[in-house]
């Protein structure tokens, strides 16, 4: 099914060297026959193929479809193995010279594979035997004029595949000696016409005429420019490599490299895509991984913090758990201190609950402690230790524990 609307030209030769041409409208299932054309009997055939091209539109954005008369060619319907590519054109050429009185020296083939029969191991195909010969003189032309073509082909091989099996298919203008019928040529009996309404009412009900120019189409001679058209809409007109490479049209190529150049964007699109998605990505991992990170420094610290207090709050819980002590603690320390000989210097001072310690330096030589320490009451004599650090300094490791109510001694 086509979507849209697309114009074609087609072009079929007769055998007086005529050239009969059509414009066709296909706008989904219409065919509309918008123009037509014929050249003058007795031209050269690049003088008429510009003549019916110019008078139809002949234009680089519409297909073109010829469907030139070749002598020494020829139409075969049989049937092969199902082959494909080079098997199949070997099996062909063998066939030819089986099928055809006088097959041409230079030729090619063209096939077109038929719905299958009650045979399914088998296919049909319809087989155009191309005299390269006499196709020369049409490439010479197309190069003349600068003409691409889409396709050419034979009109017995763009037989409708609706068509029926048992009515004749008679094309005067291209064999007026034969009609086709059930996948043959059969001569035509003197005086005796194969009935062609079958063909005439299969071109009306596929194909509309449209105004003065279109209305030329109705008419015999142009039956064969009209099957090839239709052929080339229904997608069978493959010319299986008949052109040559220059002649056939640049338009799948344009249309390739613009599909080539979207892809490419597509996929250019893609990569900016998913490079900004991985930079998303990483850039919010960074962030988490930043957010741990300061996370991890914020609970470093508060751990910190927290063995501080831990210290502070058993410091205060010791302090608190402490005994009050004798009220004339102080009182005795400052006697203490008093009692104490000027020489001597307190270096360490250390107080708790049971005890003094003291560490006293002092340059007499044989320092007294007894007489001077009888005079601070609240505290008695624990240990007492003289160590001389020099000939002038001694150190004295002094412990008084504490009493209540008596004198030290």
């Amino acid at each position: 099914m086509r979507f849209g609307t697309i114009e074609i030209v087609s072009i079929a030769g007769d055998a007086d060297g005529v050239l009969h041409a059509v414009r066709i409208r296909c706008a989904g299932k219409r065919k509309l026959v918008v123009a037509a054309a014929s050249s003058e009997p007795g031209m050269l055939f690049a003088d008429a193929l510009s003549e019916v091209g110019r008078a139809v539109g002949v234009r680089r954005d519409r297909p073109l479809i010829l469907a030139p008369w070749c002598a020494n060619g020829g139409v075969f319907q049989t049937e092969t193995p199902i082959l494909s590519g080079n098997e199949l054109r070997s099996a062909l050429e063998f066939e030819v010279p089986r099928q055809l009185l006088r097959p041409p020296a230079d030729f090619r083939i063209v096939s077109r594979v038929l719905p299958r029969g009650e045979n399914a191991e088998k296919q049909r195909l319809l087989v155009w035997v191309a005299d390269n010969e006499k196709l020369e003189p049409l490439w010479v032309a197309l190069r003349t004029l600068k003409w691409k073509v889409d396709a050419v082909t034979n009109p017995f091989l763009a037989l409708p595949p609706d068509f029926p099996a048992d009515a004749a298919l008679m094309l005067p203008g291209v064999e007026p000696d034969f009609f086709w019928r059930d996948g043959m040529f059969h001569p035509v009996a003197p005086g005796r016409m194969p009935d062609r309404t079958p063909l005439a009412r299969w071109i009306r009900n596929e194909f509309e005429f449209v105004g003065e120019e279109g209305s030329r189409a109705d008419d015999e001679p142009f039956y064969p420019a009209l099957l090839t058209g239709a052929g080339f809409l229904r997608g069978e007109a493959d010319s299986d490599g008949l052109i040559p490479g220059a002649l056939r049209p640049r338009r799948l190529r344009t249309q390739l490299r613009t599909l080539a150049f979207l892809l490419s964007l597509l996929a250019l699109l893609w990569c900016v895509s998913a490079i900004r998605s991985v930079a998303g990505y990483y850039e919010e991992y960074t962030g988490i991984v930043n957010r741990t990170k300061a996370a991890q420094r914020r609970t470093t610290e508060l751990q910190r913090k927290l063995r501080s207090r831990d210290k502070e709050q058993k410091e205060m819980l010791r302090v608190l758990e402490a005994a009050a002590g004798s009220r004339d603690f102080l009182a005795n320390l400052a006697e203490l201190s008093a009692a104490l000989p000027e020489d001597m210097l307190v270096s360490n001072l250390r107080i708790n609950d049971a005890s003094v310690d003291m560490t006293l330096q002092t340059s007499a030589e044989n320092p007294d402690l007894g007489a001077a320490l009888r005079k601070a009451p609240g505290f008695k004599v624990g240990t007492l230790q003289n160590r001389k650090i020099n000939d002038t300094l001694t150190m004295i490791e002094l412990k008084l524990v504490r009493q209540e109510g008596g004198s030290s001694r």
